[in-house]
């Protein structure tokens, strides 16, 4: 990782709920990138997001994940539970159903991949701490966009990418990212919450965009 007085700063990109903790790091040190671009990003576990919209406070909503989140990790429950939870047949219809946007894509070798990397040993440990909100970036939306304001503010140029068929729930706080970067801090690109694997062409330009010239 570059120091903050190194000759050089990469220019990052990051997808999913890895864009948001990316972006968070960053926010700590904005002078150790160039720039930043958030590909279909996330900050918030499915778990918390089903708890907002039920209109759950906070102050009961965390130690219940907690506990959700120990018992999904437990030795005895967790593997057993991931082991069903993670067949060809569970993953196939997750990316038919909201992660792709072209079904024609989710090919069996697609499957047959994503499901080999449930296979690796304590893989649940890492499913479920993300689902319950274990490895969530921020504690609210408008800590997360305030830490992208942040970098704004020091100069740095980000970008969000949103996959113009994202689901409903995700491209609304995709968008509200949008509106903190301004227009020309927004891309569409075809695709739902992976472009960069459904549409890696169309990325790949849209990244190579934020580059120097």
């Amino acid at each position: 990782t570059p120091t903050p007085t190194a000759p050089w700063r990469p220019h990052v990109a990051a997808a999913g709920h890895a864009a948001a903790l990316l972006a968070v790091a960053a926010s700590q040190c904005p002078s150790s990138i160039s720039s930043l671009t958030l590909i279909s990003p996330t900050w918030r576990g499915p778990f918390p997001t089903l708890m907002a919209r039920a209109n759950i406070p906070p102050s009961l909503a965390s130690p219940a994940l907690s506990m959700i989140r120990s018992i999904m990790l437990s030795p005895l429950v967790g593997p057993a539970l991931y082991k069903n939870i993670s067949s060809e047949k569970n993953i196939r219809k997750q990316c038919e159903g909201h992660v792709f946007a072209d079904k024609s894509h989710v090919t069996p070798s697609l499957v047959a991949t994503k499901t080999a990397l449930t296979q690796a040993p304590n893989s649940h440990r890492s499913s479920f701490s993300f689902v319950t909100g274990g490895l969530d970036a921020a504690e609210s939306r408008d800590s997360f966009l305030g830490a992208l304001s942040s970098l704004v503010d020091a100069g740095v140029p980000v970008r969000v990418l949103i996959g113009s068929q994202a689901p409903k729930t995700s491209r609304a706080e995709m968008e509200a990212i949008g509106e903190v970067l301004g227009p020309a801090g927004v891309a569409r690109v075809p695709g739902a919450l992976v472009p960069h694997e459904e549409y890696p062409e169309e990325v790949v330009g849209e990244l190579l965009s934020m580059l120097p010239r």
